[in-house]
């Protein structure tokens, strides 16, 4: 990552070059940095390549850094494409000479060496924009529940930024305070109006001219980066903060919170913006409902949101004071994570009348994390009755054996009970999923089922082979009966043979064994066609 102290600046090419023209005056020095520039950053660099070439009338300038270069382009599949697409435009203008050289040189890249020496990695300290909390050139997530003042904070942070002040510093150690300038701030809102928002900015007294607000109906997707680069090359200056409040509103109907190849996708280019531009881009994200162990797992969705940031706050209730909220470090990848800080959400009067909240930051706190994130959530009466009808419904559904995953949201959607109802009573129940084999099938294929913690016996009735008999009376005295399974779920009365126990089961009782398979694979067939 490059590293400056300084924020970078709209100016001329003469002023500052492209990002293109710096990575390719760096590899002329520093061959082995190649790997270390961020994917948006590599694309510019053959772009100028080609444009030089294209100067020299398409052949190699004498030093032969341009084909150098070109060389280590063609490794990256987005580079090689754009220079196939190029290649084909140029032999269209009879400019056989540079294919013919471009052929050579795809042949002469082939089977280098993917790992490099780590001499060659930058080792250039990360620069902060809130010391050890939110660092420049990076994603940087922050998580709480609605009313914890996720929104406010950073509205606070965005005043101070707008005014050059300098920030409290809670790593636990002193550090030098460097002089701060004032620093243009940029804010997406997919929720509320804009204001609410300069109201909070009001009363935290920022300097609004340099404060630019995209409101729910104007604010791109985050999958539109070159949009969002467009809009921040557009500001005076390059901004210190982009903010995107929240993330979930930001999204395309494609793409699933739940999906960790969805949300790496989504956010590996917005962290490539970040890096090359120098900005602190803040995510901020809502907390899921279920309890956790720890902070790593506290928002919705996909743990890759956490990994993608290499920052995370969290923003809960004090669990001792009331009117009190604590500010954790979740995630410190580039420092060590600093102290919990308590603030307050204060009522404020505006000069027309108009009313709103600031924080109030209290100083270092020594509450204990997990007594924050882990603290009973808030719930109606009608919540709480919901989820108590969804936990009996389960354990009545999976009282008999494990049961298709399908049957049972096709069960409870008929019962009004609602996906997100049912997930809370299926984390209280800890109910296990487990996949069901199918032979010749592939294993993502295969359907789960669920099944009570520690069950241990047959699967449930509704899974049986509609052609066994389906007798349900059982003589509970016979040493042949499997404890705790009904009679149709091990063959009944006029099935003697499969009638065994758990002894004969583990010696080779492959009819009980297959009894089972086969009830739940008519189960499966009935969901999802024929089975191999």
């Amino acid at each position: 990552m490059l590293d400056t102290s300084e924020p970078a600046r709209n100016t001329t090419a003469s002023e500052n070059p492209s990002p293109g023209q710096t990575f390719y005056e760096l590899l002329e020095h520093r061959p082995g940095a190649w790997p270390h520039i961020h994917e948006a950053a590599r694309l510019q660099v053959a772009i100028h390549a080609w444009i030089l070439l294209s100067a020299h009338d398409f052949a190699a300038p004498d030093d032969s850094h341009v084909m150098d270069v070109l060389a280590l382009a063609w490794q990256d599949p987005a580079c090689r494409s754009w220079m196939q697409s190029q290649q084909e435009l140029w032999a269209r203008d009879r400019r056989a000479d540079f294919a013919n050289r471009l052929e050579a040189l795809a042949a002469a890249v082939e089977g280098l060496p993917r790992l490099v020496s780590v001499i060659g990695l930058d080792t250039t300290p990360p620069v902060w924009l809130w010391y050890p909390l939110i660092p420049r050139g990076a994603l940087t997530l922050v998580i709480g529940q609605p009313a914890t003042g996720k929104t406010t904070l950073m509205a606070w942070l965005a005043a101070r930024l707008s005014r050059g002040d300098t920030l409290p510093n809670y790593s636990g150690h002193p550090r030098p305070v460097a002089r701060r300038e004032s620093e243009f701030v940029a804010w997406y809102d997919s929720e509320s109006t804009g204001g609410a928002f300069r109201r909070r900015l009001e009363a935290a007294g920022a300097d609004l001219d340099l404060v630019r607000y995209a409101s729910p109906d104007t604010a791109t997707t985050l999958d539109a980066v070159d949009a969002i680069k467009a809009d921040l090359n557009a500001m005076p200056t390059l901004p210190a903060l982009v903010v995107f409040d929240t993330l979930g509103g930001f999204l395309t109907g494609k793409t699933a919170l739940e999906s960790m190849s969805d949300m790496r996708r989504l956010l590996r280019p917005l962290a490539a913006l970040a890096d090359e531009t120098g900005t602190a881009v803040v995510l901020l994200h809502h907390e899921g409902k279920a309890r956790r162990a720890d902070l790593m797992h506290a928002g919705v969705g996909s743990i890759g949101i956490m990994g993608a940031a290499r920052s995370a706050l969290f923003c809960g209730k004090h669990p001792d004071s009331e009117g009190v909220y604590v500010m954790l470090h979740a995630k410190a990848s580039e420092e060590a994570t600093a102290q919990p800080v308590a603030y307050r959400l204060e009522r404020h009067e505006l000069r027309n009348g108009a009313s709103t909240v600031k924080v109030e930051l209290d100083g270092v706190s020594n509450v204990d994390p997990l007594n924050v994130v882990n603290r009973p959530l808030p719930e109606s009466d009608g919540d709480r009755g919901a989820i108590a009808e969804a936990i009996q419904f389960l354990e009545n559904f999976l009282s008999e054996g494990p049961a298709l995953k399908s049957e049972i949201l096709g069960a409870a959607r008929k019962e009004g009970i609602s996906a997100q109802t049912l997930r809370r009573a299926r984390e209280e129940l800890r109910v296990e999923s487990k996949p069901f084999e199918q032979p010749g099938v592939a294993r993502n294929r295969w359907p789960h089922a669920w099944q009570l913690p520690g069950f241990q016996g047959c699967s449930r009735g509704k899974m049986n082979n509609p052609e066994q008999p389906n007798d349900t009376r059982i003589n509970t005295d016979d040493a042949r009966v499997v404890q705790g399974c009904s009679n149709e779920g091990i063959g009944g009365v006029e099935q003697p043979k499969t009638l065994v126990s758990d002894t004969q089961l583990a010696l080779g009782g492959q009819e009980a064994k297959m009894s089972a398979e086969e009830r739940l694979r008519e189960a499966v067939q009935r969901h999802h066609g024929a089975i191999g």
